[in-house]
């Protein structure tokens, strides 16, 4: 009886295996479980935004390799993914776009591979089925949204109906996976879980403008990020810790003059000057004005303030005289 039932749980598993294999989708959804419930700590906003039927596009920023994987394991239905060309067919990841089924994105110095994609998506919306694109073509370079190559109405079948889906993904540039100067990047983390946001939105008219469709997504982040994550820490408080590890690691380089600031630098400077902001007079307020240039200096000096259990408040160094 015993050999029965292994025999039957192998076959089972086997079947299983090959099902995993087989399905892009179904692999996606495995790594992403193994990865949520391991080495990442992924937070979800608006899941139940997404629809259970019919047509859907979502339309997300792109931070990291891991996009794909992180947006197809929340999904019950299938997820199938536009990517730029020149992503699609970097050699080192060339085979898991293949596997992946990905729609490849062609340039529009093409315009016959450009009506093709057009073709390919509208007739998929018709079918009901699930894509995501990427609007602004490829992965940022430093994590913030960059503009958004066209809106989605071009994309969508006459006559159908088509759910529109604004997803932000935060927290993820640099962590784990990325690309750097054309070359892909592993950066293993400090410390785990690693901590993701993942935000659905609430669907929006087809109509919208790249402009406006973009603002939405940045609204989503705003409102998602605001809220502390597990476990964290003030910024000045969580560089006191980190000085106990890595007290000569490069915290600050100014882009204008190369100069680099690092984190045993940037204490001692904020701590001295911590001292004089303690003596200047509360008033009503909390927050001390910090007129400056962007830089290593205006950077040490929001330490001095924070050291100095006061709240800083930015101004603009371009505002005018007016301020």
């Amino acid at each position: 009886m015993f050999g029965f039932l292994s025999a039957v749980g192998s076959a089972l598993l086997l079947i299983w295996a090959v099902y995993v294999i087989c399905v892009p989708s179904a692999m996606l959804k495995l790594l992403g479980f193994l990865l949520r419930h391991s080495f990442i700590r992924l937070r979800v906003f608006g899941l139940d935004n997404l629809p259970a039927s019919g047509p859907v596009l979502l339309v997300s920023n792109h931070i990291s390799m891991l996009d794909l994987l992180l947006i197809q394991s929340l999904s019950k239905r299938p997820v199938r993914f536009m990517v730029n060309a020149e992503i699609a067919h970097y050699l080192p990841t060339r085979f898991i776009f293949w596997y992946l089924g990905v729609i490849v994105v062609p340039s529009a110095r093409h315009p016959r591979e450009m009506r093709q994609f057009f073709s390919e998506v509208r007739n998929r919306l018709h079918e009901g089925e699930v894509l995501c694109l990427f609007p602004e073509g490829g992965i940022s370079g430093n994590g913030n949204l960059m503009r958004f190559r066209s809106g989605v109405e071009p994309l969508l079948p006459t006559n159908v109906g088509v759910t529109i889906i604004p997803i932000r993904i935060g927290m993820l540039h640099g962590r784990l996976f990325h690309v750097v100067n054309g070359r892909l990047r592993c950066r293993l983390p400090e410390s785990l879980p690693v901590d993701f946001s993942i935000i659905y939105g609430a669907p929006v008219e087809p109509t919208l403008s790249p402009f406006e469709l973009r603002q939405k997504i940045s609204e989503l982040g705003a409102e998602a990020e605001k809220l502390p994550q597990p476990g964290e820490l003030p910024f000045h408080t969580a560089l006191l810790y980190r000085a106990k590890r890595k007290p000569f690691r490069t915290l600050f380089i100014d882009a204008a003059t190369g100069r680099k600031l690092n984190i045993f630098m940037a204490l001692v400077g904020g701590i001295l000057l911590s001292r004089k902001v303690r003596t200047l007079n509360r008033g009503e307020t909390e927050y001390v004005g910090v007129l400056l240039p962007n830089g290593t200096v205006a950077a040490a000096t929001l330490l001095g303030v924070l050291y100095a259990d006061r709240t800083p408040a930015v101004i603009n160094y371009s505002a005018g005289q007016d301020v």
